[in-house]
């Protein structure tokens, strides 16, 4: 078992929040998590981990296109 986070997910996340700021927007957050950066709790978006096993890894790995099956031989 492990866990996957998908960068491509990571980085279009990213990216709507700070092209929100750039347009004098308030960006996206998940209205639930906060991150405390030493200064103040700041809102966040957390992008969900997704657990892998080997009974689901073709599903969430290959299927995603970010792997291919011979990844995985």
């Amino acid at each position: 078992m492990t866990v996957f986070k998908d960068a491509r997910a990571l980085a279009d996340r990213t990216f709507r929040m700070v092209d929100g700021l750039l347009l004098n927007k308030t960006p996206e957050t998940d209205g639930i998590t906060t991150y405390n950066n030493g200064v103040k709790n700041m809102p966040t978006y957390i992008c969900k981990p997704l657990t892998v096993t080997a009974e689901n890894y073709a599903e969430i790995l290959i299927n995603s296109g970010r792997y291919e099956a011979s990844d995985f031989n």
